[in-house]
């Protein structure tokens, strides 16, 4: 066990050790030891994070709930300098989930307190205290807090967040304007005097640990929050279907436009070998081929925690090694029309 594990990525989580926190360097994860399950005849759910950003380039998951019938129940992510949440829809005929968005929602490099609050018909997002925005279309219900919790990372592929998580509370109920403004006071000055006017907590993780593998909640009965010593995902995706990992963002065009350029010059070349045997088909088989190569490399990186195995990049790969192929048989083309040309001018 300990060889198959020799490859992968030690985890970059560490405490801040200093004072309460937990660092999320470039690929870092946490997961609940244990699932979460939601209270019976609960009337809406609230969560809040305390946390530090740090500069974010694409798309990351902050923290998520995840189940083996549902590997996202609900996602808090963060993109550039604007916050997201999602949840998958309740009717299937809608379509696949759910967004939220507050642009920007987010400063980097400052502490910040994100307060989610639903009461199962509308959900208030308060940012350090103050609303933010209001969704009557969007609901959080109970459900959606219930299954493994992962921090740091999506449960189904690889998109790290980077930051410092200073505190987490999961409530069984909605959070009020009043409470978010008192709350974002007791994680500031003193998380021993949490707010007992409103709804207590049903999980409260304040990090003061300081060393260890394992965060516990100062609520009994919470599940405890476990640092593994490697990298890891705990659903990984096998060749993500494209509309999943379709983004509108210049990180995601850029994806696209580096993994179509950098299949041209095997296209390219493929064809050239290919038109120098002789082999009837040169364009077909070249892109085929090169096709192959592009799904053994997705293949290979779906076993690696710190890549993404997608069909974006197999269908993006094949379409620069296309465009490769028919560069190169174009030139191929152009050589034999260019060759007696060139002899019946006794050029060498």
């Amino acid at each position: 066990m300990r060889g198959a594990r020799s490859f992968l990525p030690a985890n970059d989580v560490s405490w801040l050790g200093t004072e309460p926190g937990l660092r999320f360097g470039d690929h870092g994860s946490a997961f609940s030891k244990s699932e979460f399950h939601s209270a019976a005849g609960a009337s809406g759910c609230s969560i809040e994070i305390w946390l530090e950003p740090v500069s974010q380039k694409g798309q990351a998951t902050i923290l998520a709930f995840s189940t083996e019938e549902a590997p996202v129940k609900f996602q808090v992510r963060q993109v550039g300098d604007q916050l997201y949440l999602w949840h998958p829809d309740r009717s299937p005929q809608k379509g696949e989930g759910q967004w939220l968005s507050v642009e920007p929602g987010v400063h980097m490099g400052q502490k910040l307190l994100i307060t989610i609050s639903s009461d199962g018909h509308e959900t208030n997002l308060y940012l350090n205290g103050k609303l933010a925005r209001r969704a009557p279309w969007f609901s959080i219900e109970p459900t959606d807090f219930r299954g493994t919790l992962v921090i740091g990372v999506s449960p189904e592929g690889h998109d790290p967040w980077k930051g410092i998580v200073r505190g987490l509370a999961i409530y069984e109920g909605p959070i009020g304007s009043a409470q978010a403004q008192d709350d974002l006071q007791t994680w500031q000055l003193d998380t021993g005097k949490f707010y007992k006017a409103g709804i207590s907590p049903a999980a409260l993780y304040m990090f003061q640990e300081g060393h260890g593998k394992v965060a516990k909640s100062a609520v009994d009965g919470a599940p405890e929050l476990v640092i593994p010593k490697v990298y890891s995902n705990l659903r990984p995706v096998l060749l993500k279907p494209l509309w999943k990992e379709f983004a509108i963002s210049w990180d995601y065009f850029g994806d696209v436009a580096v993994n179509i350029v950098g299949f041209v010059p095997l296209g390219f070349v493929v064809c050239l070998v290919l038109l120098e045997w002789g082999t009837g088909h040169p364009v077909k088989t070249a892109i085929l081929l090169c096709f192959l190569i592009s799904l053994v490399i997705e293949l290979g990186q779906y076993l690696l925690p710190f890549r993404s195995s997608g069909t974006t990049d197999l269908l993006t790969n094949t379409l620069g090694s296309a465009l490769g192929a028919w560069l190169g048989t174009s030139l191929g083309r152009l050589g034999k029309v260019l060759k007696p040309i060139a002899r019946a001018k006794n050029y060498p």
